[in-house]
């Protein structure tokens, strides 16, 4: 744990240290042994190999002793990288994040501290009031001059032997393949990925490896009333909202109005396991085609000028990044496998996930593009009506769907096995 001892201060090393034991060989004697303490050899170096995703553990003993980290960011008075894929979740606990974008090899160096501990000595006597029991200590700082910082730990970071890959416009919301399931996390976020991770994160659509979205949350806009008379719409009234009953099968279940907060609102849909092993999904998302489908509906102006706004407002995918990584709707889309395609996505981590422990999930994104197929939609009068999940549940198919009603997908039906073709209709 010292570098100083027997230090008559403490910026002046002399690393020996007597040891008194007894002699079992010769009649249980007192003998004496001196012991030189060295930082590093030939041999023994702080140098450490680690993967990519796994957690930094400091070298023993400090492992074994509390965490030590900063009180606040940047003060450097606690455990802190100096350079490298380092990332620091909500515990102040140390994780490699990434190796090389070539699949080469990358270095983090850390720097550590230790609480201090009942009954421990110190060299130099200035240093107990200036470390007193629980204080934070910097580890091995007498070796390289001023003698105030930790000394550097070194880690060679690889990429795990084995990573699950996702292809280029395939979505990922439940566990396949080897890859990490993303909707039942309690939170979701992208710490690494290979296209810009110098800039993280990026917002523009098409600048990243992956896109982290929510597919489910609910969009709406004000519409005082639906029109009546002439110009009145065919709909049917399910738990208090009114779905549009001359809309197409896509569009049905996710458009209603609620009459009570006067709300013209869209959700997205996830279905899962249709039979095909794979899944189908509808974004929360409204093309130009959809708000044809709903001019049709009426020529009432102030219907179509609500439609207007709730195309203008779901004209994209609902983008998710930090703070609201927590969001009850979660999928990642392969955006693109340029610079490698490496990401690194970080569970659990949001302040609202405690006690869930966090984890890193290691992913990478290829260039071929995701092949899947067309799946037949059944044709419903509303989304997750009792009438249609027993439908459903008749047909021997499980259906999957949030208890806001929101759900996962592309602009219409896409998502079959990763063996079959393009990710359906946009």
């Amino acid at each position: 744990m010292r570098c100083d001892l027997n230090a008559e201060s403490s910026d002046k090393p002399y690393p020996y240290t007597l040891l008194k034991y007894r002699d079992s060989t010769d009649r249980d004697l007192w003998r004496y042994r001196v012991f030189r303490v060295t930082a590093e050899d030939t041999t023994h170096t702080f140098d450490y190999a680690t993967t990519a995703g796994l957690l930094i553990q400091p070298p023993y003993p400090l492992a074994a002793l509390p965490e030590c980290g900063e009180t606040t960011p940047g003060l450097h008075n606690g455990n802190y990288g100096v350079s490298g894929p380092y990332w620091q979740d909500r515990n102040k606990s140390f994780w490699a994040r990434a190796a090389s974008d070539d699949g080469g090899t990358s270095q983090i160096v850390m720097r550590f501290w230790y609480p201090v501990q009942e009954g421990w000595a110190f060299p130099n006597p200035l240093d107990y009031k200036r470390y007193p029991v629980g204080e934070r200590t910097p580890w091995l700082n007498k070796l390289t001059s001023p003698y105030t910082e930790p000394e550097n730990i070194r880690l060679t970071v690889h990429w795990p032997k084995k990573i699950p890959y996702l292809k280029k416009g395939e979505s990922l919301v439940l566990a396949k393949y080897g890859l990490p399931e993303i909707l039942g996390q309690c939170s979701v976020e992208r710490i690494y990925e290979s296209l810009n991770h110098s800039t993280l994160p990026s917002t523009a659509l098409g600048h990243q490896n992956i896109t982290l979205i929510d597919p489910l949350r609910e969009q709406w806009v004000s519409l005082d009333e639906l029109p009546t008379g002439p110009d009145a719409i065919a709909t049917e009234n399910l738990r208090g909202k009114q779905y549009f009953l001359e809309l197409p099968p896509h569009l049905r279940g996710r458009l209603s109005y609620d009459p009570i907060n006067r709300r013209l609102a869209l959700v997205g849909e996830f279905y899962d396991r249709l039979g095909f092993d794979g899944d189908l999904l509808l974004l929360n998302v409204l093309t130009q085609r959809d708000k044809a489908y709903l001019y049709a509906l009426t020529p009432n102006q102030k219907f179509r000028k609500a439609v207007d706004d709730l195309c203008n407002l779901a004209s994209e995918p609902i983008l998710l990044g930090p703070k609201d990584s927590n969001s009850t709707g979660k999928a990642v889309v392969g955006v693109s496998g340029d610079m490698g395609g490496y990401v690194t996505l970080a569970m659990q981590n949001h302040l609202s996930c405690k006690p869930l422990p966090v984890s890193l999930e290691i992913i990478r994104v290829v260039e071929d593009l995701f092949q899947g197929e067309i799946v037949p939609k059944y044709n419903r009068p509303r989304s997750g009506s009792g009438e249609h999940s027993e439908r459903r549940a008749a047909n021997g198919r499980r259906y999957r769907r949030s208890r806001s009603g929101r759900c996962h997908g592309t602009h219409e039906a896409q998502l079959g096995p990763r063996a079959q073709g393009p990710t359906g209709l946009q």
